[in-house]
Parts: structure tokens; sequence; C-alpha cells
């Protein structure tokens, strides 16, 4: 009878993994890896259900992806704020010019024997058509966008991370009874 059990509790638990999305597929057989054979947790911890999602938020490749997508935008919001504001730019140029001893007289036609320049540019656009507005409105909107999809991950991986928790419990309980 313990028998039987035990496998009813694996096809159940297994057909329930297998019948959700795909990370939540993974994340649901890795936490029923953690709660019944004890890996990732010291032994005589017990694993709550505030560091199994907090587990699985660190290490799911899927809002991991999300987040680095996240940063990604933030970078490029950075870059169209640098697109409004002006340019700066410096040039140096150094040129010594030395007449051979043994020559009587000078061989530069009187230019001057050192020559130094020094040059510094500022670049504004003025008009551009709104390129500049508008690749800034898409880079926020694109980044509002990504942290949106990233809360929306998260949930979804801590939704099926309480369910499998509650689901592993309870089919604990019932193999126990």
């Amino acid at each position: 009878y313990k028998r039987k059990r035990r496998r009813d509790l694996f096809s159940v638990i297994f057909s329930a993994i297998f019948s959700v999305a795909r990370f939540r597929r993974v994340s649901a057989f890795v936490l029923f890896g953690v709660l019944s054979l004890g890996f990732a947790r010291p032994s005589g911890a017990a694993l709550t259900i505030g560091s199994a999602v907090g587990q699985a938020l660190d290490r799911n490749p899927s809002v991991i992806q999300v987040r680095e997508k996240v940063r990604e935008m933030d970078y490029a919001l950075q870059y169209a704020w640098a697109l409004v504001f002006p340019t700066i730019s410096a040039t140096g140029t150094v040129l010594e010019k030395k007449d051979a001893v043994l020559n009587g007289g000078g061989l530069f036609q009187g230019q001057a024997y050192n020559y130094y320049s020094a040059g510094l540019a500022l670049n504004q656009p003025i008009y551009t058509g709104g390129i500049v507005s508008g690749g800034l409105k898409v880079a926020e909107s694109n980044v509002l966008i990504n942290r949106l999809n990233l809360e929306i991950a998260e949930r979804n991986l801590a939704i099926s991370v309480i369910q499998s928790f509650y689901g592993v419990l309870l089919y604990q309980r019932q193999v126990k009874s």
C-alpha cells in the first residue's frame, strides 16, 4: 500500500509539474528536489516559503534574463539622455623643430621653432526633427515595459513556487499518514 501511494504521489507531482509553463515546470521540479532531498539548505534548517521563493527568484534563468534586459534598457535610457546634451572634444598638437648644429642660418623660412596648437569643440544639435526627443520617449517606454515584464515574471515564479511548496507539503503529509 505504501509503495502504491508513493508511486501515486510521484505520478501526481510529476503530472502537475509537466502541465505548467516551461519555467514553472523547471522551478517546481527544483523546488520538489530541494524539499524532498534536502539540497541547498543546511542540515536541520527548514526551508520556508520565503526562502524558497527567494532562492527561485535568485536562480531562475528566465527571471535573470528579464533583469538583464531591464539593465540593458536602463543603459539605453542613459544613452538617449546623453544625446540631448552637447558633446565636447579637445585636441592638441606640439611640434618642435631644431636646426642642425653645423648650419649657419635658419632652415625654417621664418617659421617658429616650436609650434603648439590646441582646440576645443562644442557640438549641440539645434534641430533634429524630433529624433532625439522621440528616442528619449521610446527609451523611457522600453524601461517601463521591461520593469513591468520583470514584475510579471517574478510574480508568476513566486506563485508557481508557492503552489509547488504547498503541493509537496500536502503530499508529504499524505505519505506520512
